[in-house]
């Protein structure tokens, strides 16, 4: 544990972060709480054992709700737009989208890999909700893009935001399913960014207390990178498929798994789909070209 204040702690947990885990924010307060439930198993055990109230989460990816079964003595609450996912492994799959693009076998696959489990979901929150704990008080921020319900959490008083997937990383904003929506990502971005914290807790990177509105920006433009690089691709007309074999999104240097390049696929599209509604490309036949 890493104390953040002295009721506010953050959760370390394996592979720095990475997926399939996040850093989870403990709040040992007259309420007990943790913000999502993807550390290690026995961290999970350890801190249900001591007696934990309400658990608090972002959003229904498995690498934030991994263990949310363990604390079945426990209230969840989640946003509303993503509670029923929680609730559902199938409708999980369905807001990834492989049916939609017709790769059901990748999508059973990596379900029964990842072993997530649904769970109940108590109460669905809504934007701008205060989440009284006692002396912490979470302010919910409905923050949009990753999926459809993600929040994030701002402690007013001390100005600590949870921010979840807006995680400040030099990757970027992950946006590879079809439950996806770089439009509302960047206004979710902007908003985090005028809030000006103090303090962000990143889901996959832990605790930035430096240089945080310039680290903002730069996550955001990481889009527009992206975007650009794939546009410029489309001097040459070419089809989905083949702008996903060029790995123009997650970047050549990865080896990438059936997963990841599915992932890969649907967030090209997503920027495909963002440019031609701006009307700076159009399609015919499955083959894009610039207008």
């Amino acid at each position: 544990m890493v104390p953040v204040t002295k009721k506010i702690k953050v959760v370390n947990v394996p592979n720095k972060g990475r997926f399939p885990y996040c850093y989870c924010m403990l709040i040992t307060d007259h309420v007990r709480a943790m913000i999502d439930t993807s550390c290690e198993e026995k961290q999970a055990r350890a801190i249900a054992a001591q007696g934990l109230d309400l658990i608090i989460n972002t959003h229904f990816h498995e690498d934030h709700i991994m263990f949310n079964w363990i604390f079945d003595k426990s209230q969840i609450w989640a946003h509303s737009l993503d509670a029923p996912a929680i609730r559902s492994l199938d409708l999980w799959k369905e807001l990834f989208g492989f049916s939609y693009y017709g790769d059901d076998e990748i999508g059973d696959t990596y379900r029964k890999n990842i072993k997530t489990q649904s769970s109940p979901v108590h109460k669905e929150l809504r934007d701008g909700e205060l989440i009284d704990l006692g002396t912490v008080k979470l302010r919910v921020l409905h923050t949009p893009g990753h999926t459809r319900g993600h929040c994030s959490y701002f402690e007013e008083n001390e100005g600590i935001l949870y921010a979840g997937e807006i995680t400040l990383s030099n990757f970027g904003p992950w946006y590879g399913h079809l439950d996806s929506d770089i439009d509302q990502y960047i206004k979710s971005i902007e908003r985090c960014k005028e809030l000006r914290p103090r303090l962000v807790i990143s889901s996959h990177l832990g605790i930035i207390n430096d240089d945080i509105d310039k680290r903002m920006q730069a996550f955001l433009d990481r889009i527009h990178e992206k975007e650009n690089i794939i546009l410029n691709e489309l001097n040459i007309p070419q089809t989905l498929e083949q702008l996903t074999e060029k790995k123009l999104y997650y970047g050549t240097s990865r080896q990438l798994p059936h997963f990841r390049m599915f992932f890969e696929k649907v967030a090209v599209h997503k920027h495909l789909q963002r440019l031609t509604a701006a009307k700076r490309i159009a399609s015919e036949n499955g083959v894009y070209f610039k207008i």
